[in-house]
């Protein structure tokens, strides 16, 4: 199989020292990349600069804010046959839009007591991904906090749904630790088609549902 995997945290620049950003890794991306790797699959990873990456060598593209991402998937996906895309990416929800006072330098003064930072929406990468490329399978995934199982199988679903994806790789932040990653294969119909408990188990299951 051909595919493309999304990895790492985002950094959105608020001027030329400051930056909106997440705390993601890109373990779990590079994880799930060896897994396809080591069935002899091509994978192209895109990445952020701070991210981790699979051990094993592959075509990899540095992308550290959305829009960078959304013009490398852009251009993947009208150039390659991708069959499958698997976007684990932590991508920024935000980008900003306006600074006040205005930057000296490029950077907000030091001495400004009550900056004001307006921000406005990044493109939603994982909703452009079958509209570019219908043939291509689509993993998405889902990040949420203190949320009733239950709760996180029905954002989980429909965002399935919403963006015509195989399933949702869900999970809650209290559930991830260094040994252990618990989450859920959940399909449009909020149905678990697979339980994990560490990043290679999900890796694993990713791989068992998209061949089955």
């Amino acid at each position: 199989m051909r595919v493309v995997i999304t990895a790492g945290g985002l950094s959105e620049p608020i001027d030329s020292f400051r930056a909106i950003t997440n705390h993601s890794t890109g373990r779990l991306g590079s994880v799930i990349a060896e897994e396809f790797l080591a069935r002899g699959d091509e994978v192209v990873y895109i990445c952020s600069s701070s991210a981790l990456r699979p051990s094993t060598h592959c075509p990899t593209i540095i992308a550290n804010t959305a829009r960078e991402v959304k013009s490398v998937v852009e251009d993947v996906l009208l150039n390659q046959s991708i069959e499958v895309f698997v976007h684990s990416m932590a991508v920024s929800d935000f980008e900003v839009e306006s600074i006040s006072p205005e930057l000296v330098d490029g950077k907000m003064p030091s001495d400004a007591e009550h900056p004001c930072v307006i921000l406005r929406q990044t493109p939603k990468i994982i909703d452009l991904l079958k509209k570019i490329s219908p043939k291509t399978r689509v993993v998405g995934f889902k990040l949420l906090k203190n949320v009733p199982e239950e709760k996180l199988l029905e954002i989980a679903a429909a965002l399935c749904s919403r963006a015509d994806c195989e399933f949702v790789v869900a999970n809650l932040l209290e559930e991830i630790g260094a040994d252990f990653h618990v989450a859920r294969l959940v399909d449009r119909d909020s149905s678990v088609l697979e339980r994990c408990g560490t990043k290679n188990e999900i890796a694993q299951a990713i791989l068992k549902v998209l061949l089955s």
